[in-house]
């Protein structure tokens, strides 16, 4: 059970990269491809690139303060995962995807709701999931290089482990001008995580962005 509840970790500490063009909040093409972004979590910096764009489906990376692989995802408009890799374990979802559509264009009050199957393909399991999300707020963000207009969404997601009902809830900030979540607090069980994004630079630039600091202490998932 321990290596399950550790896949369901992975999967709902979201990093999402949204891919959705400015003030329409529909699908972006490749032209993001490049784009990276450092992100501090508790205490630690790492480097997120935009690897690929493919039918509505945004692939990232990101590597540690040495540039050693931690995750891959695959993001639905980018506002979702239904794949990924952490080290050894893989795992993808099983669900009518149409069914995000319906937040799109991006406004406060959509709300939208699905269920599927959870595949841990490492392991050769599977585990039913409920997912609800809800578009509460927009609101400004400041970077460096200035404020931007963020969606706050809510993203409340249950599991259902051989008979044992475990949740989570996620609140992510979004910008579609960047094309990018900036910020997201999940909340499971008595745990919390937290990750924000502190610079953007866009394809053009990303080659100058400075490498993550070292990790100080501890595991970072996110």
């Amino acid at each position: 059970m321990t290596q399950v509840l550790r896949l369901l970790t992975l999967i709902t500490s979201l990093l999402v990269i949204a891919a959705c063009n400015p003030g329409t909040s529909t699908p972006s093409d490749a032209s993001i491809i490049g784009t990276k972004a450092v992100i501090k979590a508790h205490g630690n910096e790492l480097l997120l690139e935009i690897k690929n764009v493919a039918a509505g489906t945004i692939i990232s990376e990101i590597t540690d303060w040495n540039g050693q692989f931690v995750s891959r995802r695959h993001y639905y408009k980018g506002l979702y995962p239904i794949a990924g890799t952490e080290g050894a374990t893989q795992w993808e979802l099983d669900f009518d995807v149409t069914k995000i559509d319906s937040l799109f264009p991006l406004t406060v009050g959509n709300t939208t709701s699905f269920s599927g199957t959870m595949i841990d393909i490492s392991n050769d399991l599977t585990y039913k999931f409920w997912s609800k999300i809800e578009v509460k707020a927009q609101k400004p963000f400041l970077l460096p290089s200035g404020s931007q207009e963020v969606y706050i969404l809510k993203i409340k997601t249950e599991y259902d482990l051989n008979g044992e009902n475990k949740r989570s809830y996620e609140t992510i900030y979004y910008s579609p001008e960047l094309q990018l979540n900036l910020k997201g607090v999940m909340h499971e069980e008595a745990s919390q995580r937290y990750w924000r994004v502190v610079s953007v630079l866009p394809p053009s630039e990303s080659g100058t962005v400075a490498s993550p600091r070292r990790r100080r202490s501890g595991t970072v998932m996110i």
